[in-house]
């Protein structure tokens, strides 16, 4: 609680001229209109700040701004951009000259400085490479008060040595201490590699030529841009070669392991999953008919090839039978829902995201609604906030794309991570927008469509300023059947907006475009989530308790030892089966 004080401030705001003429507040005004607060400030938890009203009311004064903070001391700040960011120095300011133990929290993190140490230790940073102080925190590494505190030890760097020294009481305490600091650099080097990718042939054919590919079609509120088009690589014959299969399946098994010996210590939000699309050439040797061999040479080429996998199927055509094949092939799937009988009656999830910008400078704000039907009525979950860092670009770890070049579809295995923040502090007014503001159109949900309004109650518009993409997806959910019980299929239908920032625009309106809607195939194993959900609460410097091999990753229903270990393979006979599902080659 903040504690009383004399009417006398700890320091006076440099910008504080208590002689200037009255003026008006024009942060005070912006208030007094309803205006969004211009940016936020997070108190430190740790600290005190005596007598807040007088020094907010002095700041607010020699600023021009109008401050006002929550019981939970977070400060909001009306005002012009350079004002606000004054009178966050000068708040900041008076915190420190209140507490001046602020600049050495250290002294008051882990066992007293005059204790006797009876264990030391040390561990040697790469600091030539990693900075200690930008991957740590700036002031006094504060992200190892948390091993400080558990491990009740001092920690303290010393750069002649490029090493931290780590003091305790306890043998143990130090040791835990040393690992937990290598906990975090393997943290930092896995998120530091760069991206693992492998592309493989699934079928052996004696030539390949260059096709083009329609892509999605984009739209803005111009109208339809032009036509977009990538390249591919078909065949027209080709066999399946078993011994290519398991040359193919231990490649992905060997890259996938290595990828999650990696991620084993990274704290996040991972997410593991095979999609199907269409593989589509972005940098590669020019040609209009090559052999396989030549071919092959050209993907092994990490330096000069690069391609990608579409996120929809990528045949139009294809994808309009995609759900009456999905709903027929009982021979290979049953409904993920216990309750649904028949594979036919499978009903979906509607799930709707929407991507803020806050700007407070602590990145982005993901809003996530899902819905599902209950005996014709819509029910929906509690509205999902994450603060994202900077923008929702994932980390990604690993790619590997199998490629059937008949029907140029290509099976993409992809391990990627999402930089999320701690979300406890959000301002209220995204609470409440997520709560009230984020709603189901049933109708437009029967009939499959876009079914989300994003700034609507009760058709009581509410516009969201600084949007940066909305997207909306209808999942349908299976399960396989046995011998490859535990892998589960999404078959969806996807709808995609992008919000482009535009400077100058009233209230933070942003131009919009539009992708096409498409529909997009998943095949996940439900012990990857389950595994992963480990790495969401990581302490620090911890990894998570998984192990990085076959069975845990790759797990096959059966009490043979050697049929246990050849998980991998088990894991593309799925695949092939889904793509036969998708092809009509299913019955």
């Amino acid at each position: 609680m903040p504690s009383k004080r004399n009417n006398q401030l700890p320091l006076q705001p440099k910008y504080n001229r208590p002689n200037e003429p009255v003026r008006i507040n024009e942060g005070q005004a912006a208030r007094a209109r309803g205006d969004k607060a211009s940016g936020a400030w997070r108190f430190p938890k740790n600290l005190t700040i005596k007598n807040p009203a007088q020094i907010i009311a002095t700041i607010s004064g020699a600023t021009n701004t109008s401050i006002w903070y929550d019981e939970k001391f977070e400060f909001f700040f009306w005002g012009s951009p350079d004002n606000v960011a004054r009178a966050k120095v000068d708040l900041e300011t008076n915190i420190i000259q209140d507490n001046p133990t602020f600049q050495h929290r250290y002294q008051s993190i882990g066992p007293p400085r005059d204790a006797q140490f009876e264990a030391m230790g040390s561990f040697v940073w790469p600091s030539k490479e990693y900075s200690p102080e930008k991957e740590l925190g700036e002031r006094n590494f504060d992200r190892l008060n948390q091993i400080r505190q558990e491990n009740n030890c001092h920690i303290e760097y010393d750069v002649s040595r490029s090493s931290f020294i780590v003091r305790g009481s306890a043998v143990r305490d130090v040791q835990e201490a040393l690992l937990r600091i290598k906990g975090l650099l393997c943290k930092v080097v896995a998120q530091s590699s760069p991206i693992q990718r492998l592309y493989l042939i699934q079928n052996d054919c004696p030539t390949l030529s260059l096709k083009d590919h329609a892509l999605a079609l984009v739209y803005t509120s111009g109208g339809m841009q032009q036509p977009r088009f990538g390249k591919t690589a078909k065949s027209k014959d080709s066999i399946l070669k078993q011994e290519d299969v398991l040359v193919n399946a231990r490649l992905m098994k060997d890259r996938v392991m290595q990828t999650l010996s990696k991620v084993h210590w990274h704290q996040g939000h991972i997410d593991f999953r095979v999609h199907l699309g269409t593989l589509v050439l972005l940098s590669y040797k020019p040609f209009t008919q090559i052999d396989l061999a030549d071919y092959k040479d050209m993907l092994a080429d990490s330096y000069n090839f690069r391609a990608k996998v579409t996120e929809e199927l990528g045949d139009k055509e294809l994808e309009n039978s995609l759900l009456h094949r999905f709903l027929s092939a009982t021979d290979s799937l049953d409904p993920c829902d216990r309750f649904t009988n028949d594979l036919a009656d499978t009903k979906p999830e509607y799930t709707a995201s929407i991507e803020v910008d806050l700007k407070d400078g602590r990145g982005n704000v993901l809003i996530t609604k899902k819905w599902h039907q209950d005996n014709g009525t819509f029910r929906q979950s509690e509205p999902e906030y994450k603060r994202l860092e900077g923008n929702s670009g994932r980390t990604r770890f690993l790619e590997v794309c199998v490629t059937d070049t008949v029907t140029d579809l290509t099976w993409l295995l992809d391990i990627s991570a999402l930089k999320v923040q701690e979300s406890t502090h959000l301002p209220q007014w995204i609470r409440e927008h997520g709560d009230y503001y984020v709603n189901i159109d049933a109708e437009k949900a029967r009939l499959a469509q876009s079914f989300c309004e994003f700034e609507t109650l009760g058709r009581i518009p509410k516009p969201l300023p600084n949007k940066r993409a909305i997207r909306e997806k209808i999942i349908w959910r299976f399960e396989m059947k046995a011998p490859y019980i535990g892998y589960e299929v999404e078959l969806a239908k996807v709808f995609n907006k992008g919000y482009t920032p535009t400077p100058g625009a009233v209230g933070g309106r942003e131009a919009v475009t539009w992708f096409e809607e498409r529909w997009t195939v998943d095949v996940k194993h439900r012990q990857w989530s389950t595994q992963l959900a480990e790495n969401h609460e990581l302490r620090v410097g911890k990894g998570a308790e998984w192990k990085a091999d076959i069975q845990s990753w790759f797990p096959v229903d059966s009490d043979d030892r050697q049929e246990k270990l050849k998980g991998h393979i088990v894991l593309l006979q799925v695949l092939q089966r889904v793509q036969d599902i998708v092809t009509g080659r299913s019955h």
